[in-house]
């Protein structure tokens, strides 16, 4: 390859304090072991300050390989990111002969069952297309908030799948395979039980509400 660059695209309102970043930055950090340099842009940044658009595109334009990892909201993208997708595929139709860069989707869920993400993956496509990525292939992450922004490694024994996928697609990444083989672990789940997993993530949510809701109210279920 003639570049050793790599792009990493955050689509987290969390911006590098989110799930999506630590599976981002885990895989730029084996590709940095085998010689490449990692980029990280968050999305967010351009929402807040649009003057700074131009330097997005040029970030795009020059990058080998782009990984966008984002979360999945509901069955989509979250809300604000749609924006500056279509304002990067808007722009990559003005660059004359732009290169075509490799395209790897990450996306993490709040479900156990992977599945969820499968409409949010073919918007994805839409969109690499769109822009003239080459599509490299797609890594479903099931029950993201056990990782909650915390390193990868730092989850233990329940990422050991995640791990060895990471690991797979940063191998081939570095010897320059044009697609994803998906024998590499198209989809990740943590390793935990869904009941085990739905119980543990209700705790979470009632201990955080105890932190921030002061009224107490929140076991209420006033349509049932």
């Amino acid at each position: 390859m003639s570049s050793r660059k790599v792009l990493l695209l955050v689509g987290s309102p969390r911006k590098t304090h989110s799930t999506s970043y630590s599976l981002g930055s885990y895989l730029g950090g084996r590709l940095a072991e085998k010689g490449y340099e990692q980029e990280v842009r968050c999305l967010y940044d351009y929402l807040e300050d649009g003057s700074k658009l131009p330097e997005l595109m040029a970030a795009v334009n020059s990058s080998d390989f782009i990984t966008f990892a984002y979360p999945l909201y509901i069955d989509s993208f979250p809300a604000g990111i749609i924006d500056i997708m279509e304002y990067v595929a808007a722009q990559r139709k003005t660059v004359a002969g732009p290169a075509k860069p490799r395209f790897l989707c990450i996306v993490n869920t709040g479900y156990p069952e992977v599945r969820q993400s499968d409409n949010v993956l073919k918007s994805t496509r839409v969109f690499a297309d769109k822009c003239g990525f080459k599509w490299y292939g797609s890594l479903v992450v099931g029950g993201g908030p056990l990782i909650d922004a915390k390193a990868v490694k730092e989850v233990g024994f329940l990422s050991g799948k995640l791990v060895k996928s990471l690991d797979l697609i940063a191998e081939a990444i570095a010897k320059g395979e044009e697609v994803l083989n998906p024998e590499l672990g198209s989809r990740a789940k943590l390793a935990i039980p869904n009941a085990a997993y739905v119980f543990m993530s209700q705790l979470i949510i009632r201990m955080n509400l105890r932190k921030t809701q002061k009224n107490k109210s929140y076991g209420r279920q006033p349509y049932m």
